[in-house]
C-alpha cells in the first residue's frame, strides 16, 4: 500500500522490504527508513541554508549589536554576529534523526533493525534533535523536497511514526503510542493516496485524478468563507462519473441513543460534491469508501439520493493485496460496466 501511496518508494530495495513478513507495525516503518538512508547517504544529505548566531573575532553576515555590547561588558573580544550557514543540520535531518532514535527506543523494532538503525546514526552525530511536537508539518518540514520524492516519502515515514508519540510513561521514559493509536491524520493521507495512485496505475482510461469541485452559483466567484470542496478520488469514463472519499477512522460507526449510525458528516459532504460536480459532469455518482479497521462497519449498500446513487463501501486492508486489489477492481468493474 505504501508503493502506490508513496510511489518513491517503488524499486530502489523497496521491493525486498514488500516481500517481507513484520509483526509490527514498527519494524516495518524501520525497514523502511533503513533502505531509503542507505540511498541518501550514497547520494549526500540534503543541505540547506540555516539561520546561525555566534560570537565570532572577526565580522561576519549582519551584527547583532546588543548581544555585542553584552559581549564587551563581560569583557569578551567578540562580535555578535547573525549570518546563514549552508548545513545539512537542517530541521529534516534532524526529523530523520528524531524518527530513528525513536524507534530505537521501541521494543517493536527487531533487534537486526536495530543495530542497522545504530551505524546509521554514526554519520548523523551532527545533527540535532528535535521535539516532534515542536514539527510544523504543513509549514517549514519537507517543503524543500517536492523535487525530491524520495525524500519526501521518508519524511512521510517519520511524520507517521513522530505523530503520535507519548512523550512521558509512568517510568519517565519515551515511548512510541501502540499501533492502534497511530489511525491519525497522515494514517488517513496515505489511504487515500494509495487508492487513488491504484486506479491512476490500473484504470488509466477512468482518468483518475484529485480535483476541485465548482460550488454551483448564480454568481460566478464562490465567496471566500465557502469551503474549498476537495475531492479524494474522481473516476470518468465521459460518460459516467464517481467521486470516492475515502474515509480513515479507528471507529466507522458511532452511538446515536443506543443507535449504530455512520457520521453525518460523511453523507452530507459526498451528497454535497455530487450536486455540485453534476451541474458540470453526466451521471454523478458518490461512494464513501471507509478502510475497515473495526469489526463493527455497515455492510456495503447503495442508495438513490436526489436521482444520484450514494453508495457505502468498506475496504478491508486486513488481508493478502491480491484481495485488495480484488475489491478496488470491482468497484471499478461494476460501475463502469452498467
Amino acid at each position: 500500500m505504501l508503493a502506490y501511496a508513496l510511489p518513491a518508494l517503488a524499486g530502489n530495495g523497496y521491493t525486498r522490504v514488500a516481500s517481507e513478513d513484520f509483526d509490527h507495525i514498527h519494524d516495518l516503518m524501520a525497514s523502511i527508513l533503513i533502505t531509503g538512508l542507505s540511498h541518501l547517504y550514497k547520494r549526500g544529505l540534503h543541505h540547506d541554508y540555516i539561520s546561525v548566531c555566534d560570537n565570532l573575532t572577526t565580522m561576519r553576515g549582519q551584527l547583532n549589536i546588543s548581544e555585542t555590547i553584552r559581549n564587551k561588558i563581560l569583557l569578551r573580544h567578540k562580535l555578535a554576529c547573525n549570518f546563514d550557514e549552508f548545513s545539512d543540520n537542517n530541521i529534516n535531518n534532524q526529523i530523520i534523526k528524531t524518527t530513528l532514535i525513536e524507534l530505537l527506543q521501541s521494543a517493536d523494532v527487531s533487534t537486526e533493525h536495530r543495530n542497522t538503525i545504530k551505524k546509521l546514526l554514526r554519520p548523523l552525530w551532527h545533527i540535532n534533535t528535535i521535539c516532534p511536537s515542536a514539527i510544523n508539518w504543513s509549514g517549514t518540514a519537507c517543503k524543500h523536497h517536492h523535487k525530491n520524492s524520495e525524500y519526501s516519502a521518508l519524511l512521510t515515514i517519520c511524520r507517521f511514526v513522530l505523530n503520535d508519540m507519548l512523550h512521558t510513561t509512568a517510568s519517565g521514559t519515551n515511548t512510541v503510542l501502540n499501533t492502534h493509536d497511530l489511525l491519525n491524520d497522515t494514517l488517513a493521507t496515505i489511504y487515500q493516496k494509495f487508492v487513488l495512485s491504484y486506479y491512476q496505475c490500473h484504470y488509466p482510461h477512468l482518468h483518475p485524478y484529485a480535483p476541485y469541485i465548482r460550488w454551483a452559483l448564480s454568481s460566478s466567484t464562490a465567496p471566500e468563507y465557502l469551503p474549498g470542496m476537495h475531492t479524494d478520488v474522481v473516476l470518468t469514463n465521459g460518460l459516467k462519473t464517481l467521486i470516492i472519499d475515502t474515509k480513515f477512522y479507528k471507529n466507522i460507526l458511532s452511538k446515536h441513543y443506543d443507535k449504530d449510525i455512520l457520521n453525518s458528516g460523511n453523507i452530507y459532504q459526498i451528497i454535497t460534491y455530487v450536486l455540485n460536480m453534476a451541474t458540470y459532469k453526466p451521471n454523478v455518482s458518490g461512494m464513501l469508501l471507509y478502510a475497515q479497521t473495526d469489526s463493527n462497519c455497515p455492510p456495503p449498500n447503495k442508495h438513490q439520493i436526489l436521482n444520484h446513487e450514494i453508495a457505502i463501501n468498506i475496504l478491508d486492508l486486513n488481508q493478502d493485496f491480491i484481495q485488495i486489489q480484488h475489491q478496488l477492481n470491482t468497484i471499478a468493474d461494476t460501475y463502469f460496466s452498467n
